[in-house]
């Protein structure tokens, strides 16, 4: 049984079959990786062969490109996971923008001090700052960061928290809809 979500996105894309002229089939599962998350899968049987992947490898990634286009990345459950919870702490938990840019900027203290510079670079790049500038700030906030955790300098501010959650709602809203049984 196919989800709504699935059910939309296939719809929007009718235009591309799911069947390449060597008979490799392009799938989709939902909820492998966390629920109301589409995956793609292409089905290798018995009969299909090195040069028949090849021969799929296009189909597969018109779809995959698609598949990007309507949820966003997934990123081992950090970016896109990031922005739905900026999304909630917003929509859903009356956050204020100012309160959200701190829990990142504490966020990116935390993977800094457990050695994790990486995941502090990309939270910086998905909040639209260069990756270039994103790393310079990493330096600063490592070149000030007090024996007790604290950072003068915070590279995420209000207004690009702002932008960002406006950003999302316009792209996303209308699927994000969160739904609390309690309610």
């Amino acid at each position: 049984m196919f989800s709504p979500r699935l059910l939309r996105f296939m719809g929007l894309n009718s235009d591309l079959t799911g069947v390449t002229e060597d008979g490799v089939m392009i799938h989709f599962i939902e909820g492998y990786k966390k629920e109301g998350w589409i995956e793609i899968v292409v089905r290798i049987d018995e009969h299909t062969t090195r040069n028949d992947l090849g021969n799929a490898h296009p189909l597969a990634s018109e779809w995959r490109k698609r598949l990007l286009q309507f949820q966003g990345p997934w990123i081992g459950g950090g970016i896109g996971e990031l922005y739905f919870k900026l999304w909630l702490m917003h929509k859903r938990w009356k956050r204020s923008y100012q309160e959200i840019a701190d829990f990142l900027n504490s966020t990116l203290v935390k993977h800094i001090q457990s050695q994790r510079v990486d995941f502090a670079i990309d939270i910086l790049v998905s909040m639209e700052i260069k990756e270039e500038q994103a790393k310079q700030d990493i330096e600063s906030i490592i070149s000030q960061l007090g024996s007790e955790g604290t950072i003068s300098f915070e590279p995420v501010d209000r207004n690009k928290v702002r932008e960002k959650i406006r950003t999302l709602d316009k792209k996303w809203g209308d699927l994000w809809v969160w739904e609390n049984p309690d309610d």
